[in-house]
């Protein structure tokens, strides 16, 4: 009687602990053996050290807040925000009288400038047969290089005003863009006039973004002597991704005292904000292990193992951390067979032995 009570104890147990485990790959078996699943405890390569929030945020010094570069009215947007741009990308057509005077001004001292070029060339045919002074020849250089500095005058006139503005068609002008980036922001409507002071449209530098985490003095500690690489999980995103060390704040904040750490990454999106794990160099001797695996066997933490007897063996192990939702052990090798589902049950049944 006691052996069946015992049976049924261990039965109920079971059913009532199927975790979720990864890797359960069970051999055919009866009775307790039945409900059991191995896996093979793993080299990690990091070690999760802390899980904060974090949240995406882009320097002051890699955004472009700008309006065109002369005043101007403003045609119509080519791009939207989210566009991606490259430097010189067509970002709206305008139409700017000053710009428009001033081509007309340059226009019409290249046709002097021209004009005179070609006299020259015949008073030098002229005064060369003896029909003209030397004299008049004087004149007419003279007034050539006066037009050529009228004329280069204008042109650094359309160069200052002209930055990042190039001719489009007709009497239109085109805004390009003088950076590689993203569009963030678009504030001015067609139909406006603005200027180099107007606040249009907001461009973020396409590698500015960065993961800002806020870490207090005391955790900065666990963090101490490691360049931490992080793994973000933006808030409703189904996969979470890995991004690279970039800088740490100078010091600590004085209200707060937390550090801000800084982290690199493609595909940041700036204001996202989520749940960030900071990844270390997984302690040596460290093996992997999933985390229903742990239990604690008379007052010490323990994984089952598999050596060939009838029944798995408790070996103490010392949990040495987490890895993700796996936990980081030591006290046995890379290639141990573990229990992976199962784990509490055994430990029920050495209870009752």
């Amino acid at each position: 009687m006691k052996n069946l009570l015992f049976l049924g104890l261990v039965l109920g147990l079971l059913s009532a602990c199927q975790d979720s485990t990864e890797h359960p790959e069970a051999t055919p078996a009866t009775g307790l053996d039945a409900r059991l699943s191995f896996t093979e405890a793993r080299a990690p390569t990091k070690a999760s050290a802390l899980r904060l929030l974090g949240q995406v945020e882009v320097p002051s010094s890699a955004q472009w807040v700008v309006g065109p570069s002369v005043e101007a009215r403003l045609v119509a947007w080519e791009v939207t925000t989210g566009s991606k741009v490259e430097v010189g990308t067509t970002l709206a057509t305008l139409v700017s009288p000053e710009l428009g005077d001033l081509a007309s001004v340059e226009n019409e001292l290249r046709r002097v400038v021209g004009q005179r070029e070609k006299n020259i060339g015949r008073l030098k045919e002229s005064v060369d047969a003896g029909f003209k002074s030397s004299e008049s020849l004087y004149d007419a250089e003279l007034s050539l290089s006066e037009a050529r500095a009228q004329l280069q005058r204008v042109q650094q006139q359309l160069g200052v005003r002209n930055a990042n503005i190039r001719r489009g068609q007709k009497s239109q002008w085109e805004w390009v863009s003088p950076v590689d980036g993203l569009v963030t922001d678009i504030d001015c409507a067609p139909g406006g006039l603005y200027s180099a002071e107007s606040r249009c449209i907001t461009i973020v530098a396409a590698d500015a973004p960065r993961l800002r985490v806020d870490v207090s003095e005391t955790e900065v500690a666990k963090l101490a002597g490691y360049t931490p690489s992080a793994r973000w999980m933006p808030a409703g995103a189904s996969e979470a991704m890995s991004l690279e060390f970039d800088r740490r704040s100078a010091g600590f904040d004085s209200v707060t005292r937390t550090q801000a750490l800084y982290f690199k990454g493609v595909g940041l999106t700036v204001g996202a904000s989520g749940s960030v794990e900071l990844e270390i160099p997984a302690p040596k001797g460290a093996v992997l292990v999933p985390r229903m695996s742990v239990v604690e066997v008379q007052g010490t933490p323990s994984v089952f193992v598999d050596k060939g007897g009838e029944r798995p063996e408790a070996v103490a192990v010392e949990d040495v951390g987490r890895s993700g939702e796996d936990r980081l052990v030591t006290g046995i090798a890379v290639g141990d067979k573990v229990v992976a589902r199962g784990a509490f049950a055994l430990k029920s049944a050495l209870a009752f032995e």
